[in-house]
């Protein structure tokens, strides 16, 4: 897990988990995180997370984006 999360890195992850789960467990987002601009990337596809309940499987890699700010 990277990007804009609390604290990025590796966790273990049993079963399938929410998404959600997945951000919880990287600390929640930063205050420049946004909950519209997170991807997962899975056997080498990206695909953009509009439920937070989407599955996160082993061997995924979220990327939190940045919010815009003006």
């Amino acid at each position: 897990m990277y990007g804009q999360v609390n604290s990025p890195g590796g966790y273990p992850v049993m079963g399938e988990p929410p998404v959600r789960k997945a951000l919880a467990r990287g600390g929640g987002l930063s205050p420049l995180g946004t909950q519209r601009r997170v991807r997962i990337f899975r056997d080498g596809e990206e695909l953009r997370v509009t439920d937070h309940a989407t599955p996160f499987r082993p061997g995924d890699v979220v990327h939190v984006g940045e919010r815009l700010v003006g």
